[in-house]
């Protein structure tokens, strides 16, 4: 039972987190789930079920009519496409290059969250090439280099998106993502369902808390969050 806790708390956590961010924190899951013995095949495929647990984020911010959906279903194309080319990179690409990548992206991230106060707060129009620039962030997303937050700043700085709308919008569409993946998954037998059903609960908790929090708290609260992971992660990447 004791490895059911862990896992438990460690999906309370990251679905708390991740409600406010959309992204980065996977590596709860996993760090939980290889800490309790499982293989990381079975750690990463488990991860993906906990993951779902953000449909209850999804659902809030569907109540509070945070989504701009004429642009949903080009956010999830893309975002479909973007894992695919992004599983590609990490196949062929060499990985002391990629660790160089993903410090580079860390910085960019905190650097565009420090300086981008407004943009955080205020809706504006599209720019054109916002599709291209969400591609790109959906792509080193898909490098498992934690530079999901790049897609939710392409959103906000392209998109013209406020804070809230860029995480509400980037939520639906990681969620469709693993919900097809968690149930391709299943079907393998690679996911712990011993494991993988209390994870997925407490991620449903946390996810419906944080983001019940995130919606008092507003764009501002997001941007500090965002500057507070990628601060961490950029400490963890120095200190590897």
């Amino acid at each position: 039972m004791t490895d059911v806790l862990i896992v438990v708390v460690a999906g309370f956590a990251a679905g708390f987190i991740c409600s406010m961010s959309s992204g980065g924190t996977g590596v709860i899951h996993i760090v939980a789930l290889l800490y309790v013995g499982l293989p990381i095949n079975a750690a990463l495929a488990t991860n993906i079920l906990g993951n779902v647990g953000q449909q209850a984020a999804i659902y809030n911010f569907w109540r509070s009519g945070l989504f701009r959906q004429r642009n949903q279903l080009p956010i999830i194309a893309i975002t479909l496409a973007g894992a695919l080319v992004g599983a590609a990179i990490i196949i062929n690409v060499d990985q002391a290059w990629l660790a160089k990548l993903g410090g580079f992206g860390l910085a960019v991230i905190l650097l565009l969250s420090l300086l981008s106060k407004k943009a955080f707060e205020t809706q504006r129009r599209p720019k054109s090439v916002w599709p291209l620039g969400y591609f790109a962030g959906r792509v080193l997303a898909g490098t498992g280099l934690g530079l999901g937050l790049l897609s939710v700043l392409a959103l906000i700085h392209l998109g013209g998106m406020t804070g809230i709308q860029a995480v509400s919008s980037n939520l639906l569409a990681n969620g469709v993502s693993d919900v097809i993946n968690s149930v391709i998954l299943i079907t393998v037998g690679l996911t712990n369902m011993r494991l993988g059903l209390p994870l997925l609960a407490a991620n449903l908790a946390g996810s419906w808390l944080g983001s019940k929090t995130v919606i008092k708290g507003g764009n501002r609260l997001i941007r500090y969050v965002i500057v507070g992971m990628t601060a961490v992660a950029i400490a963890q990447l120095l200190s590897a």
